[in-house]
């Protein structure tokens, strides 16, 4: 293959193995492209990664999450990686809706310890609906569980997660 310069150019794909050098266990494979001219000009294209790259999420994460939920978290926190915020939002409003019975239900249990009535907790998770959860939850979650601006957190999550997919543009989803 001639550069543009008319020197000949080699193209060595490679692909490189690589070790953590923190725990020594986990492995990384690297496929590359070396691009060499007879000038002595060396470019090296990464062409991917396999695990794929993505940002490290918090210990505890695992810990709340597992089987398909850990994996769409993931791959919401992959989708954020790549500039994809729709993509993202997506991810996790399904984690969400999949873990809003356990929101509501710890919810219920801190509103019980603070001594307060929990009626409304075992009707809202019968409909087996997040949405009518949230509502019908509205004006029920105690001071102490509401966010700093009194913000009813179930809300929160779920009119941010829905106003992103239909209303928002990538780059303001990954806001």
């Amino acid at each position: 293959m001639a550069d543009q310069a008319g020197g000949v150019k080699y193209l060595i794909p490679k692909i490189i193995r690589s070790t953590c050098r923190n725990c020594r266990a986990k492995t990384k494979a690297f496929a590359l492209v070396i691009e060499c001219s007879q000038q002595e000009d060396v470019t090296v294209t990464k062409l991917g990664e396999f695990p794929p790259f993505s940002t490290p999420i918090a210990p505890r994460i695992p810990k709340l999450l597992s089987g398909l939920d850990l994996d769409l978290y993931r791959k919401g926190v992959r989708a954020m990686d790549h500039g994809f915020g729709i993509g993202a939002a997506s991810y996790f409003r399904r984690v969400v809706e999949s873990q809003w019975e356990l929101l509501v239900t710890e919810i219920k249990k801190g509103a019980e310890e603070l001594g307060h009535d929990v009626r409304k907790y075992d009707h809202a998770l019968e409909p087996h609906q997040f949405k009518s959860a949230v509502k019908s939850l509205k004006d029920t979650i105690p001071d102490k569980f509401l966010l700093p601006d009194g913000q009813n957190p179930l809300i929160m999550l779920h009119q941010l997660y829905s106003r992103q997919l239909h209303n928002l543009s990538d780059e303001h989803c990954l806001q």
